[in-house]
């Protein structure tokens, strides 16, 4: 299916959008607006509203990328004959979504302008689909929104809610959010726990939360920013480098939760049981799985390499873990398979030089039917899908610009043409 007057992110193409100016207007401050350079890191957390904003700020644009790839727009690559068909779901972080085929147009779109008020400012940086084929968009680190084909508004869920959320076999939401704790005797600590969200918004309260396990997570984890985590010069010229430092105060800064999948490792070692929890913790630099039923961490990464700033740990099919490990410290990216029993990689992409694929903030990868890995680098807006033995082998460039460059991408999931929720948003007259 193919909307009357398709969107076209084909070759060469650059699109003209509604609504960009206003999201221009409303992108991140220019760095050093709003301290000299050089400032030290500072010693108070701001308060809640003013943590959540910064953290708002540091997914709207990141940073800008490289010129070196100003000309390329659309879907650049395409060999039919080794690329993985399917449908392409990215959200446009200006409160658009669009559902992409493998030429680049788009089939089907959202947009929370029809029905939400100021919707141009809200940033929603990750779009996912329900069951049904209704779709969900976490925006601004307050907002979760529901919407259904015709982007009607079906709920909304207010809160400090923020990077991803999964639904649960009864219909019900689990949804990353914040809350303040004090820690060592220092207010406004920024703690991350899992939110319990009804099949009709409403608000079951918290399900977990990384505050009330500390003393369990902290047995298999390092030390966080608020800990240490870097001697403090060190701190200062590292957070001066990706901005918005107000991401300090968080602890753990929770990026991605994903329920463990049936695999016949989860059938002979109960830490890895389907329906267990797996999280990714940038800020100790981890991956844990959680017990489903008493929160506990039950496993987490502790072989080598070390991860540096991860996002979107998943659990393969083969029981494997799949993560994209950001390397901000290091200053080059990679896609890594880890087996969590032996605790060693059997599979890695990296490019050569290693620097040339790099995002500082954000990054998927997604692991196809057949064998090949989609990989998102966010900050330059690029997501390609590579072969096992590391062919690129389909490439897509946001054709979209922002003040700051190239708009970025925070995740692109890639879904079959016959997945239940593509069926449910595409049929006719549905």
């Amino acid at each position: 299916m193919r909307l009357a007057r398709p969107v076209s992110f084909r070759r060469g193409t650059l699109v003209l959008v509604l609504g960009v100016a206003s999201a221009v207007a409303c992108g991140p401050p220019e760095r050093g607006s709003d301290r000299p350079s050089g400032a030290a890191v500072p010693s108070e957390p701001p308060g809640a509203e003013e943590l959540d904003r910064l953290s708002a700020l540091g997914y709207v644009d990141f940073k800008p990328p490289r010129e070196a790839d100003g000309g390329l727009a659309g879907v650049t690559r395409h060999d039919p004959g080794k690329a993985a068909p399917g449908l392409n779901l990215f959200s446009n972080r200006d409160g658009r979504a669009f559902l992409m085929d493998m030429s680049g147009d788009v089939v089907h779109r959202w947009s929370l302008g029809r029905t939400v008020e100021d919707a141009e400012n809200r940033f929603c940086f990750h779009a996912e689909l329900f069951r049904n084929g209704d779709l969900g968009l976490l925006c601004s680190s307050d907002a979760l929104y529901r919407l259904d084909r015709e982007s009607k508004l079906v709920w909304a869920f207010r809160g400090r809610v923020h990077h991803d959320f999964v639904e649960l076999p009864d219909d019900r939401l689990l949804v990353l959010g914040r809350e303040n704790r004090t820690y060592r005797q220092q207010p406004g600590i920024v703690f991350d726990n899992l939110l319990l969200v009804g099949p009709d918004g409403g608000d079951e309260g918290v399900h977990w939360s990384s505050f009330d396990h500390l003393e369990e997570l902290r047995r298999f984890h390092g030390p966080s920013f608020v800990d240490g985590l870097m001697p403090l010069r060190e701190e200062a010229a590292f957070w001066r480098r990706v901005g918005y430092d107000g991401e300090r105060f968080q602890y753990h800064h929770l990026n991605s939760v994903e329920l463990l999948p049936p695999t016949p490792l989860g059938e002979t070692d109960p830490r890895f049981r389907a329906g267990n929890l797996l999280v990714s913790a940038r800020h100790v630099n981890n991956v844990f799985v959680l017990d489903r039923d008493t929160g506990r961490p039950v496993w987490s990464w502790s072989g080598t390499p070390a991860l540096d700033w991860q996002h979107h740990a998943v659990m393969l099919a083969n029981g494997n873990v799949l993560v994209f490990d950001n390397g901000t410290r290091r200053g080059s990216s990679r896609v890594l398979e880890l087996d969590p029993v032996n605790q060693e990689p059997v599979w890695a992409w990296e490019a050569e030089p290693a620097d040339a694929f790099y995002t500082a903030r954000a990054g998927d990868a997604q692991r196809l039917p057949n064998g090949n890995t989609v990989i998102c680098e966010s900050e330059k807006g690029r997501v390609f899908e590579v072969t096992g033995d590391g062919e690129i082998v389909w490439e897509f460039w946001h054709p979209e610009r922002s003040a700051a460059g190239r708009k970025t991408i925070y995740r692109m999931e890639r879904l079959a043409a016959d997945d239940p929720a593509v069926v449910a948003l595409l049929r006719p007259g549905g």
